[in-house]
């Protein structure tokens, strides 16, 4: 997979799966939101695949950073925090 295909626009699906990947760390594959999107990050390297699971690498560690998913996670554990 060249680096211009890792560039092109992720699909709904698949970037459903990032988002599940990077918030919550490796997924079953009956967990998976989409399997075309899995499959789709797949082939692009964005993600790897064992035993039925699935989690990103770490091309899709950066996509998904570059997507500003870092600051989604931190609020979503911000606002699951109990005020004392």
């Amino acid at each position: 997979m060249s680096g211009i295909d890792k560039m092109r626009p992720l699909s709904g699906a698949a970037t459903e799966v990032m988002y599940c990947l990077f918030l919550l760390g490796p997924t079953e594959d009956g967990n998976v939101p989409s399997k075309s999107g899995r499959d789709d990050l797949f082939d692009k390297g964005l993600i790897d695949r064992a035993d039925g699971w699935q989690w990103l690498t770490r091309d899709g560690v950066m996509l998904a950073l570059g997507m500003g998913l870092d600051r989604e996670k931190e609020k979503r554990q911000r606002e699951r925090r109990i005020p004392r």
